[in-house]
């Protein structure tokens, strides 16, 4: 038995390598495998921008198929996943992510 995601996901990854994990843009579907390199590559980048284990992290996005690369990044590496947004709800509404009161750094 798993107690974390990301222990599930590492699980699927080593079992489930070489079979379809999720179906991309233009119905690109790509395997376990190929989608823990897109995972590690975005880790890469977060590293890089200071982000590490147990940080607070908003994830702010329209619904797209790349939405899940992004969360089991952050989630695998440690990241806090704090607000998932919908960037359309937020843009319509007019408002924009609150930024540095609270000690939040922004990535990027």
């Amino acid at each position: 038995m798993f107690s974390t995601l990301a222990e599930v996901y590492k699980n699927s990854v080593e079992k489930y390598a070489d079979r379809v994990c999720n179906a991309m843009f233009e119905r690109e579907e790509i395997t376990f495998r190929q989608f823990d390199e897109r995972v590690r590559e975005l880790q890469g980048l977060l590293l890089e921008a200071g982000l590490n284990p147990g940080d607070k992290v908003a994830l702010l996005s329209s619904s797209m198929p790349n939405w899940p690369v992004c969360y089991f990044a952050v989630v695998e590496m440690g990241l806090v996943v704090a607000i998932p947004l919908r960037a359309s709800k937020t843009a319509a509404r007019g408002r924009e992510p609150a930024r540095g009161k609270s000690g939040h750094r922004r990535a990027g």
